[in-house]
């Protein structure tokens, strides 16, 4: 009852270890897995700010034009376009600088009070050569398409607008400014420059992408996309091919190329590598960790059980082997009691009561002998002299001094030996010992089917004796513990049968210590084969020769050099 109550408590300790176990692992992937994510979209978030930064950049590269021309003093710019039509010279200066940059194709003005595209009269374009507007009557169209667009925003804005100049872009096309009068709400006049595509994407834009985000790395691929016609018209990384699906970020160019999105996909960052590594180590070391200590959980709790089995086997040993001898000391005590006191005077009687002493007395100093090997096994006392043993002619010596008793148990034992004189290297007596404990088991567990067999067979190595029996056999899970000390077979065929459990493991550990092996196939119910392999001698012989021959040889090379010197 003791050892149940404690038993369930350490069960009930054991669960509560595991769930918390399961619980710190849980908590330490869920950790895991937070950094892991919160790492990701820093990286990611860092990403979306330097293409923000990007966008601005190109952003206020447009905007140096209005910027200068928002600084201009307003009311000279009235004075000149109402009087000529015409910017100011002061102006020539920043319209040169601009003409000069490849970044634009070519720069048109008109006042508010023209309308050349729907009157098809000319319009006033800037000479990078005369450094001064002149009159043209053909001009792309691209310039009415600027006006028109700048001219619908306005209308809108007008009434409400306070700012000198208004600057709407038509795509990638042109920079439309709106020159405002804004105390009268007027509109003096337009100016539109064309924006040279072919040196925007092929070399300013380019240039700026490969500075801000290097090709070499390839960690992050960013991509200019025309969303209208769904092409990709610069990238970073040729080799990454445009998908929806990797997609993480996406932005526009502010107030200008409305028909253009900035994409790109982190694909790895050398922060996003180093912290997939430590998070793999971690998970890795977290894994060990885990498998260490549920590992120990499980070894405590089965050494724990193991220690009460045996436990429990002693117990019930100490008190088979006490009964056992109580038996013979008691017969031995009668006997000898009756003898004393002249009760038996027959001599048939005499020597009846001499030989049931003598028996009682055997059977005793037996169960004393195997209580001392025990004991020495178990302190490694008992040490192995081997010698040469003659396999099939000792057999035949332990069955012919054994024979009486396997006829009076009704066995008539079979031998089916190896041919040739097979020579084992071990010790004479735990030979003897090991055969005859397997052959009284034999005997002891067989209730029904008297049959027993003893072979003996050669391998290049080893030679090997086998003990067959048609008896009660061995129960398939208990198989791999017979060989335990104070375990026994407890079934319906072997309850009344009396042991100790110590028989088979005295048998291992004699064979052991011999340089052999035991093993044994059993059915239940239909029998068991015992095999044990001892040394061949032969083997053993001549590697002995040949380690004399080279100690005598090294012995007579010392001599002679000795001799020499």
């Amino acid at each position: 009852m003791f050892s149940n109550k404690y038993s369930f408590i350490r069960w009930v300790f054991f669960g509560m270890a595991l769930i918390a176990l399961m619980g710190i692992t849980y908590m330490n992937i869920h950790y895991v897995n937070q950094v892991r994510e919160s790492t990701k979209e820093s990286i990611i978030e860092k990403k979306r700010e330097q293409i923000r930064t990007f966008a601005n950049q190109v952003r206020s590269r447009f905007l140096d034009v209005p910027r200068e021309i928002w600084n201009a003093d307003i009311e000279e710019l009235k004075t000149s376009i109402d009087k000529s039509g015409q910017l100011p010279e002061s102006l020539n200066p920043l319209l040169q600088k601009i003409a000069s940059d490849s970044l634009y194709s070519g720069i048109y003005f008109h006042s508010a009070e023209t309308t050349p595209c729907e009157s098809g009269t000319g319009t006033w374009e800037f000479s990078k050569e005369l450094n001064r507007f002149v009159w043209v009557n053909a001009f792309p169209d691209v310039v009415c398409d600027g006006m028109s667009l700048a001219r619908t925003r306005m209308k809108v804005l007008l009434s409400e607008y306070k700012w000198n100049t208004k600057t709407t872009f038509d795509t990638h096309r042109s920079m439309n400014i709106a020159i405002v009068y804004p105390n009268e709400h007027r509109i003096l006049g337009y100016l539109v420059v064309l924006i040279n595509y072919d040196y925007l994407l092929d070399n300013y834009l380019k240039k700026e992408i490969e500075s801000v985000f290097p090709t070499e790395s390839g960690l992050f691929t960013i991509w200019i996309h025309d969303w209208v016609t769904n092409r990709v018209l610069l990238t970073n990384n040729a080799n990454e091919t445009f998908e929806r699906d990797k997609i993480q970020i996406v932005d526009r160019f502010p107030g200008l190329f409305d028909n253009w999105n900035i994409v790109g996909s982190v694909n790895s960052t050398v922060s996003a590598s180093d912290v997939e590594v430590q998070t793999t180590k971690n998970l890795i070391i977290l894994a060990l960790t885990v498998a260490l200590l549920l590992t120990s959980l499980v070894f405590i709790i089965y050494s724990a059980q193991k220690e009460q089995e045996i436990s429990i086997r002693q117990s019930e040993f100490l008190s088979n082997v006490t009964h056992e001898l109580k038996t013979p000391l008691a017969v031995i005590q009668a006997a000898g009691e009756n003898i004393k006191d002249g009760r038996v005077k027959n001599p048939e009687r005499l020597h009846y009561y001499g030989k049931h002493i003598y028996d009682e007395a055997i059977r005793l100093k037996t169960m004393i002998e195997r209580l001392l090997d025990v004991a020495r096994f178990d302190s490694n006392q008992i040490k192995a002299s081997p010698q040469q043993i003659f396999v099939n002619q000792k057999i035949e010596e332990i069955i012919e001094r054994e024979l009486p008793f396997l006829q009076s148990k009704g066995f008539e034992p079979q031998l089916s030996l190896g041919a040739g004189n097979l020579t084992a290297w071990a010790d004479l007596g735990h030979f003897e010992t090991i055969l005859t404990n397997l052959i009284e088991n034999s005997v002891k567990y067989s209730s029904d089917r008297k049959f027993l067999k003893i072979s003996s067979a050669v391998t290049s190595t080893m030679v090997q004796i086998s003990v067959e029996d048609h008896g009660n056999g061995i129960p398939k899970s208990s198989i791999p513990h017979i060989f335990e000390k104070f375990y026994r077979v407890e079934d319906t065929l072997t309850a009344h049968t009396k042991g100790h459990g110590l028989g088979l493991s005295i048998v291992k550990q004699m064979v052991n210590i011999n340089g052999g092996k035991i093993r044994v196939e059993s059915e239940y119910e239909k029998g068991s084969i015992f095999t044990f392999e001892l040394p061949l001698a032969d083997n053993r012989t001549s590697s002995q020769k040949k380690t004399r021959k080279e100690q005598t040889q090294a012995h007579y090379v010392t001599n002679t050099a000795e001799s020499v010197v």
